[in-house]
Order: C-alpha cells, then sequence, then structure tokens
C-alpha cells in the first residue's frame, strides 16, 4: 500500500475524489506513514495547506497527527522575520480562516469566542511584526559612518546626527496598528525586542489551539461534512458518538439536570429519563481500536457502533 500511494502525486493521491473512499484515504495515510518525521512530512503539509478543509481532515482523522502537531508547534519560530515566513504562519493563516467554518452549534460558547478572537489577533499580528521590524531607534545608532575620517569634526559628527534624526522621522508608524491589539507603540529597541517576543509567543499558543480544534472527537463528523457535504450523513460514517472524558465539552445551554461525574456513577441509575441524550464515554485504547476498524473494514465497524448504541 505505502508504494502504491508514494508513485502518485499529491494532488491526486489528496484529491476529495480519492478521500472520499475508504481505499483512497488509506492510501493517503499510509502515505502520510511512510514518510516519517517532520522534515519528510513538510513538503505534504504545505500541500495539504493548499487545501485547508482536506488539511484539517486529515488531521482529524490521522492516528499519528498528535506527533505532527507537536513538532510543528515545537518548531515555531522565535523570530518575527521566521515567523513570516514560516510553517507555523502559512497554518496560522489558513487554518484559521477555516476554523470559521465549523458550525456554531458544535462548539462549546468559549471555544466559539476564542476562535473569533485568535482570528483578529492573527489579523492585526502580521501588520505589527512588520511594523516593529522597520522602526529604528536612537538608542541603537552610533557615528562610525560620521567619524570613518579623522578630520571630520564635532561640528559635522552634529550635522551627520541631526539628518538622521530627520530620517528617522520620515519613517511613519501606524499606532493604530498597536491600538487594536491593546498595545503601545514601543519607545526604545528594547521594548520593540520585548513586544515582538511577547507576539510570537501568544501566537505560539493559538497555533497550539487551532491544531488540537481539528483533533477533537467531537468535531470529527463536522470537519468531514464541510469536506464532502454531499455525502448524505457524512458526519454519521465518519466515528460514533464518543468522546474522550478529559475532552468533553460542556453544553452552551444547561439542562434541566447537570451531568454527573464520575461516568461509573451512571452505572446506579435505575431510570434516565429526563437526563437528556447519553454520551457515550470510551478509554483512550478503546477509541483507538474503534478508529482501526473504521479504516481497516466500514462494515465491521458499523456492525460495532451500532452495537455500542444499542446497549445504551
Amino acid at each position: 500500500m505505502t508504494n502504491f500511494s508514494s508513485t502518485l502525486p499529491m494532488s491526486e493521491l489528496f484529491s476529495t475524489n480519492r478521500l472520499a473512499h475508504e481505499t483512497g484515504l488509506r492510501a493517503a495515510l499510509c502515505h502520510l506513514d511512510a514518510l516519517g518525521g517532520h522534515n519528510g512530512l513538510q513538503p505534504a503539509i504545505e500541500h495539504l495547506l493548499s487545501h485547508p478543509r482536506i488539511f484539517a481532515y486529515i488531521v482529524s482523522v490521522w492516528d499519528r497527527s498528535a506527533e505532527m502537531v507537536s513538532q510543528i508547534v515545537d518548531d515555531f519560530p522565535t523570530d518575527a522575520q521566521e515567523y513570516r515566513s514560516s510553517l507555523a504562519c502559512e497554518i496560522l493563516d489558513n487554518v484559521s480562516v477555516y476554523a470559521l467554518a465549523l458550525p456554531i452549534e458544535s462548539l462549546a460558547r468559549e471555544v466559539a469566542k476564542d476562535i473569533g478572537r485568535y482570528r483578529a489577533f492573527i489579523e492585526g499580528a502580521h501588520p505589527v511584526l512588520c511594523a516593529l521590524s522597520a522602526m529604528k531607534f536612537a538608542d541603537v545608532q552610533s557615528l562610525t559612518s560620521a567619524e570613518s575620517d579623522d578630520r571630520v569634526v564635532n561640528m559635522q559628527a552634529s550635522q551627520v546626527m541631526r539628518k538622521r534624526n530627520c530620517q528617522n522621522a520620515r519613517v511613519t508608524i501606524d499606532a493604530s496598528l498597536f491600538i487594536k491589539l491593546g498595545m503601545a507603540v514601543p519607545p526604545t529597541s528594547q521594548a520593540a525586542t520585548s513586544l515582538s517576543t511577547d507576539i510570537l509567543a501568544e501566537l505560539k499558543k493559538t497555533l497550539s489551539f487551532y491544531l488540537s480544534l481539528l483533533r477533537r472527537t467531537e468535531l470529527v463528523g463536522d470537519i468531514k461534512a464541510l469536506l464532502f457535504p454531499n455525502v448524505e450523513e457524512s458526519a454519521k460514517d465518519v466515528a460514533p458518538e464518543v468522546s474522550f472524558p478529559e475532552d468533553a465539552e460542556s453544553p452552551s445551554e444547561e439542562s434541566a439536570y447537570p451531568m454527573v461525574q464520575p461516568m461509573k456513577a451512571a452505572l446506579f441509575f435505575d431510570n434516565a429519563d429526563g437526563f437528556g441524550d447519553w454520551q457515550i464515554l470510551i478509554s483512550t485504547e478503546a477509541y483507538k481500536h474503534l478508529r482501526e476498524h473504521r479504516r481497516a473494514d466500514k462494515k465491521i465497524f458499523k456492525i460495532i457502533y451500532k452495537k455500542i448504541k444499542s446497549v445504551f
């Protein structure tokens, strides 16, 4: 399977027509498995980012996507110049826009707010980082060029300094760019460096948020539905209605009865009337086996899925 997938161009290997079928999806994931570490994956990631919905779908269904996500976040650049041309910047630009298309009813209220807030921060951070790189400060200037000739007198040096100050004054800094982010224009080079570092740290946190969002179990169906909008009940065929206990989100609207924790307490209920729809919680290992069955044999997966639902 790996050899077969590696002979196809990525434009075909990761096409929606192929990914819509189990064999095509399996071939694409096997190809990613064969690429190895982050350096081997980067060309594939860059290709997928040109199609954000495909990128999101692959991250949501690939068993090894957690390793990829961890490596991308760890490799986040620490320099503003490097950031603007980095893979992390490209991912943030694409995925932050994609996330706005996720159905709000599938998201917790705070998560939905974070999606909008982080997108606004990304849009505002880019021009501010560019402005910080272009700014010049008197505390880092020198008279080296003015003193290159031993015959230059102090008056000439003063004239050079005044000329430089006039040139710097003509460098216009749009203070509104900083105000949009709730920041002040830095007065010194040290303050500018500190501000740039803070912005990059926030962008790294934002990147982690978006990539983790794509791996949420409860969003797998919605992510697939966005990629294949014409496939009937596409969301139901991707994964059963299960989620990790630690990732379970609180409903956006409070029900008549609160969710009871821990989940073992559910074993002692004689009557579940009034609790609404039950959420099935399974272990990480069990969920891994379910995903393996879904990839290997869809018919067997559906049988298991129906059995799980019939128990409850």
